[in-house]
């Protein structure tokens, strides 16, 4: 009964702000940083890319380092062109989503070691992943996607940037 009552109570009170009037207009809030202007929102003013087809982009291509294009041997090119030829008839849902066993995307904390202080030193270690796409058994080819456009970066030959086990062995 008397558990009751206070409900009763509590229900008549209402409630009232415990100040009143205009707030200081003066005032004005603080950030604890500073953003870097230089960082741009991957999300922001995005399409739909997954309908495009591929646009290539070599102003990140490397010649040095470790997976360098200095590299790729002139028995390999025309096979790396021959294939970039065929992914370019078609559109990114297909060769990501429809084809993801051999082209994929990789977080950079499952990138070697080797890759990921290459990117650091680059100084491409904002993005978060990395787009590998396959030519053949063992050869990829690395790059950044941005919306419709992979900018292509490493030749990885031996298949080392994204190591991989096969169950079993």
């Amino acid at each position: 009964m008397a558990a009751s009552s206070r409900r009763k109570r509590s229900r008549k009170q209402k409630k009232q702000p415990a100040v009143g009037g205009n707030p200081d207009t003066k005032k004005r809030p603080r950030l604890p940083f500073h953003p870097e202007a230089s960082k741009i929102p991957s999300a922001a003013n995005r399409r739909d890319f997954g309908r495009y087809h591929p646009r290539w982009r070599f102003g990140l291509l490397e010649f040095g380092g470790p997976f360098g294009w200095n590299a790729l041997g002139p028995e390999v090119a025309p096979t790396l062109h021959k294939r970039l030829k065929q992914l370019e008839k078609k559109t990114w849902n297909e060769i990501f989503v429809g084809d993801r066993y051999w082209h994929h995307s990789a977080s950079r904390d499952k990138l070697c070691a080797k890759a990921d202080r290459r990117l650091k030193q680059l100084k491409l270690d904002d993005h978060e992943r990395l787009w590998s796409l396959h030519i053949t058994a063992e050869q990829r080819v690395w790059g950044i996607l941005v919306e419709d456009v992979f900018y292509l970066l490493w030749w990885d030959p031996e298949h080392e940037v994204y190591p991989y086990h096969l169950k079993g062995t």
